[in-house]
């Protein structure tokens, strides 16, 4: 794996890139490494906070919910922008006034 290849219709005009052309790869490496971590951390730490009952449900639904979450931010992001998209999300997350005022919103109060 030491070289690149770009293909297409005319393999034998391939141009070839060698890997020593991406200087920033292994920095790129290391964000992606630091942000499985934080994933796994975020998951841990859900599996430790909640009791026992009903534990594997509750896992299981917040990581499914937190990945399409997840696709669904970097699709938005693509289409308006990294740092508006970021903005806005801080905005909604600065809002909140409890930990639960977005979902008690929804629900009447007796």
């Amino acid at each position: 794996m030491s070289h690149a290849s770009t293909g297409g219709k005319h393999a034998a005009t391939a141009v070839l890139t060698p890997l020593h052309a991406y200087p920033r790869r292994w920095f790129a490496l290391a964000i992606i490494a630091v942000a499985q971590l934080m994933l796994v951390l975020d998951a841990t730490v859900v599996n430790v906070a909640l009791p026992h009952a009903n534990q594997q449900r509750v896992v299981a639904t917040y990581t499914l919910t937190f990945g399409g979450l997840l696709l669904l931010g970097g699709r938005i992001a693509g289409y308006r922008g990294r740092k508006r998209t970021f903005a806005v999300a801080s905005a909604l997350g600065g809002g909140a006034w409890n930990d639960t005022s977005f979902s008690d919103s929804y629900h009447v109060r007796r």
